[in-house]
């Protein structure tokens, strides 16, 4: 389905109700000349007042327009079961994933999720975490404390996670684990102090995985690597940035797996 658009433009410009003047024929002596001249000038001006009197007669300006949390992606474009969770609430974000039954999706609003702790989603197949966009829906987890836990953490089969930045996780800031059929588009995982040996060590980790697609995605500033792709089979990986990493990107022992293709990062 296509993605909803961010503006609806509305009919920005009404009129009023109709003035009809009848049509005469002097021919038959209903009026003279100048009387039809009056009566023509007459029905212009006062449609043009019932345009200019309208309630919304001033054009609409984008910047005045609420952006949708959800206009790029909604629950419109998924069959149920599908919840829709607006940005700050981590509470409703929690019983979610914790509630997530199989084939189900959940979509984040445009904004910023403050977590403390890692989002870790139920063992159930064919499940779905979309956000707005890269940097438009961001997990924030710089409030974590304690061992370094992950971001997000998943153990799933037909997996799909798109849509969204996750920032500043103690650990690793996405891993997939033991799961069949996995897709990570357009995820940004990313910290904030360059070069920080504190950061997480990967951004994003499947592993012991198979069928796994990654695309359009993006790592900044882990402790280690960036994209890791470890000891699994089948995998893809396809235009994605890794920048700010000492190793970048890693697929040990993973099977059949192509050349992954790199995009240059902003600036190179």
């Amino acid at each position: 389905k296509s993605m909803r658009r961010f503006y609806d433009w509305p009919n920005v410009l009404r009129t009023g109700e109709g003035h009809m003047i009848r049509n005469v024929d002097r021919r038959n002596g209903d009026s003279p000349r100048w009387a039809r001249k009056f009566a023509i000038g007459l029905a212009i001006t006062m449609a043009t007042l019932a345009v200019g009197c309208g309630d919304d007669d001033e054009p609409i300006d984008p910047g005045d327009q609420t952006t949708d949390s959800f206009g790029a992606v909604s629950c419109d474009d998924f069959p149920d079961p599908c919840l829709e969770i607006e940005a700050d609430d981590v509470e409703g974000l929690l019983t979610a994933v914790n509630t997530l039954a199989a084939d189900s999706a959940v979509v984040l609003g445009a904004g910023r999720f403050e977590l403390n702790s890692t989002l870790a989603l139920p063992t159930v197949s064919g499940t779905t975490l979309i956000g707005q966009g890269i940097d438009v829906t961001i997990l924030d987890y710089s409030g974590q404390s304690g061992p370094p836990p992950e971001g997000i953490e998943v153990t799933a089969d037909n997996f799909r996670i798109e849509g969204m930045t996750l920032s500043d996780s103690n650990g690793d800031a996405l891993v997939v684990r033991d799961s069949d059929g996995v897709t990570i588009r357009a995820v940004k995982a990313t910290w904030s102090n360059l070069a920080d040996t504190d950061n997480g060590a990967y951004g994003l980790y499947p592993v012991n995985s198979q069928n796994v697609l990654m695309e359009n995605c993006e790592a900044y500033n882990a402790s280690d690597a960036g994209i890791y792709i470890g000891q699994s089979e089948n995998v893809i990986v396809r235009n994605n940035i890794a920048e700010g990493l000492p190793k970048g990107r890693q697929w040990p022992s993973s099977r059949r797996a192509p050349a992954p293709s790199f995009l240059p990062a902003a600036g190179s």
